[in-house]
């Protein structure tokens, strides 16, 4: 499990998180969603370490403020919202880089055949001798997935779950490889791993996330299942307009309105 309590965090004179109490289940694809600047990506960050905060986050049973990030890479990967680089590293090199850490590390025949591997899952075989700076942002934003699942292939480890943490993975992906990355994070927490990803897309929140995350001026206003997060009050009132509700008769999950008359 992951459990952050009373997290808190500011960056210069500005509160971002205001006491955060977040829950999470390996099994299980958790989404954070919320307005822009609600604080979500500034949570996913201090989860990762790359913030300090007060308060306790703990994972799969370890206090974070106690555990090297050294020893944090080999439970988790993180996929950030974008990664520029600034030297001319091709793709295969860009995804080797996952292989430092994690389930691979230590696996000289998963190094080896692991990082086209990867490129497959992501679709972008043939891409590996590419340098990574001529790609559109999209297939850099795959490219560095498939770093990442280099990193945690195996979705547990020593009988612990691994994690993935995702900040807005499919952002700048077309619908079809949206589809394709909320597949690879909803079989990897199926596989008994953990996912905990930042998301903006609603409709494709409701399709894949199994626990969804709520927040609004850097505190959760709503935390569960999707049909439990997912109402008209709750969305309306974080996002501060207007959002109405349908299930159609051949899907489970909600669709979302923004500001549209739905029959009731």
């Amino acid at each position: 499990m992951l459990k952050a309590d009373n997290v808190k965090l500011s960056i210069g004179r500005k509160q971002i998180l205001k006491g955060v109490d977040v829950q999470a289940r390996a099994g299980k694809f958790t989404a954070i969603v919320g307005p822009n600047g609600c604080g979500k990506t500034t949570l996913l960050r201090a989860i990762t370490g790359d913030l300090p905060y007060s308060g306790r986050i703990g994972l799969n049973g370890r206090d974070l403020s106690d555990v090297s990030l050294a020893d944090q890479a080999l439970m988790r990967g993180v996929l950030a919202q974008s990664t520029p680089l600034s030297f001319p590293f091709t793709v295969i090199e860009v995804v080797r880089m996952g292989l430092m850490a994690g389930t691979a590390a230590a696996d000289a025949v998963l190094r080896q055949n692991l990082p086209l591997q990867t490129l497959r899952q992501v679709d972008l075989m043939g891409y590996e001798n590419r340098f990574y700076q001529e790609l559109s942002g999209g297939e850099q934003q795959r490219v560095q997935l498939a770093r990442v699942l280099c990193q945690m292939w195996d979705a547990t480890r020593d009988d612990q779950p691994c994690w993935l943490f995702l900040d807005e993975p499919v952002s700048s992906l077309d619908i079809a490889h949206q589809n394709e990355v909320m597949q690879i994070a909803r079989d990897f927490a199926a596989r008994g791993g953990g996912v905990i990803a930042v998301m903006h897309d609603l409709n494709l929140t409701a399709a894949f996330a199994d626990h969804v995350v709520m927040m609004r001026d850097g505190q959760v206003v709503a935390s569960g299942d999707v049909q439990q997060v997912y109402t008209s009050e709750n969305l309306s009132s974080a996002y501060g307009c207007r959002i109405d509700l349908s299930v159609p008769v051949s899907a489970t999950a909600p669709v979302i309105h923004p500001g549209v008359v739905v029959n009731a």
